[in-house]
């Protein structure tokens, strides 16, 4: 059975402070790093209603400021680490996938949810188990497109050339592909209502962006005519079956004092990405980590 490792809903820090290391040499944020939230042994039940033999696993969040994000898919999914328990058994390798990595944002903190698998066991009686390796976390800074402008009305839709897909883009305008071959998206509104209240317009669209081509998107941004933020977010994204075709939407609401004729988009995506190395060397009883052996505490308080 996995137990959890902290309280509440929020992220107990257990190994803090990691300094990410860039492979390619560019500078990547100082102040992230990963939390073990839970350990143990668990089984999985399968269709046939069999179940799956026994497994040491464990589950850490990996965090960055937001002003990054963790790339996905990644060409770093499979990757392991040495495990030896408190009686210096090795385990097998532990083994993290880090190709199906869902990400979420708080307080101005990226993170993301991984697991590891250890299929043999510690030794009965042991106390902990010592993880020890390196994580390759494909990171990528999150970047502001041009705004783009759509008459406030249901079926309005733009072709826009897509920002961000050539090496060290700013995400600014100058930085938009221009070649014969330019990658395009299409961006439109899907669908689009409003009702009035206490003399306010409040809009309900979905907004759609259609690309061909390697692009990911983290949010739609709607600003009025001042470029003053109305409203934000991503719901989803769907592919036709094709690789690099994929529709993403949100649906937003927001308010306006005075009537609009039109809106400004902007997108906001990942760049280039960037794999870092995030070291660990961590011990994990049922109970956290555990920083210290008996032993050694003993003797600290004796002296």
């Amino acid at each position: 059975m996995m137990q959890s490792i902290g309280h509440g809903a929020g992220i107990f820090l257990l190994f803090s402070g990691a300094a990410f290391s860039s492979e390619g040499g560019k500078d990547v944020p100082s102040e992230v790093g990963v939390s073990f939230t839970q350990v143990g042994l668990e089984r999985d039940m399968w269709f046939d209603g069999e179940k799956s033999p026994l497994e040491w696993r464990c589950r850490a969040v990996l965090f960055i400021p937001d002003r990054w994000g963790f790339w996905n898919p990644s060409n770093t999914e499979r990757q392991f680490m040495e495990a030896v328990d408190s009686t210096g058994r090795e385990l097998s390798p532990v083994r993290f996938d880090l190709g199906r990595m869902d990400q979420s944002r708080d307080r101005g903190i990226s993170y993301m949810e991984i697991e590891g698998f250890a299929p043999s066991l510690p030794s009965p009686g042991a106390e902990w188990v010592r993880l020890k390796g390196l994580l390759r976390v494909p990171v990528a800074l999150i970047m502001d497109s041009p705004v783009y402008v759509l008459p406030l009305r249901k079926g309005a839709s733009v072709l826009i050339p897509l920002p961000g897909n050539e090496k060290g883009n700013t995400g600014k305008l100058e930085d938009v592909v221009a070649s014969d071959d330019m990658p395009m998206g299409m961006l439109y509104f899907k669908d689009f209502t409003w009702t009035r209240k206490d003399g306010k317009k409040t809009f309900s669209v979905t907004v759609c962006l259609d690309v061909d081509t390697p692009f990911y998107l983290d949010e739609f941004q709607l600003l009025d005519e001042k470029g003053k933020l109305l409203s934000a977010g991503m719901d989803s994204y769907s592919s036709s079956g094709n690789d690099n075709s994929i529709i993403w939407e949100t649906a937003l609401e927001f308010s306006v004092a005075k009537e609009m004729g039109n809106i400004g988009i902007r997108l906001r995506y990942r760049g280039e990405p960037e794999h870092v190395s995030v070291p660990v060397d961590v011990k994990l009883g049922m109970g956290g980590e555990i920083r210290k052996e008996p032993e050694k505490r003993e003797e600290r308080r004796n002296g």
